[in-house]
């Protein structure tokens, strides 16, 4: 018999902001990641209402931080909302240190 796990992404809109401007830092402090499984990647995309990406950070890159991979604790660095106004998706995956791809948080950000 096999397991799988199946996962629904927090839903989390991000505060609206103007268009352009700086959008403030955030932290996800992991509670509960599985013993012995780190976090090796994170990377955020938004993308507008044609599917095209307008912001793209990679803690392989730049733009996010991974500070405790064992915690599964991360930052989404200071980025600029897209120059122009209108409403984004985004979402946040994480890769885990068995290889497995998760996206953890999926919303919106309304720009003016």
């Amino acid at each position: 018999m096999s397991c799988e796990l199946k996962l629904t992404p927090f839903i989390w809109d991000l505060l609206p902001i103007k268009a352009g401007d700086s959008y403030p830092g955030i932290l996800i402090e992991g509670t509960d990641e599985p013993d012995g499984i780190d976090l090796v990647r994170v990377q955020m995309q938004m993308r507008n209402t044609s599917g095209s990406i307008v912001l793209d950070l990679d803690s392989d890159g730049e733009g996010i931080t991974i500070i405790d991979a064992e915690t599964w604790e991360f930052r989404i660095e200071t980025f600029t909302a897209p120059s122009q106004a209108g409403v984004y998706n985004y979402e946040i995956e994480i890769t885990d240190s068995n290889g497995d791809d998760i996206t953890i948080v999926e919303g919106t950000l309304t720009t003016t």
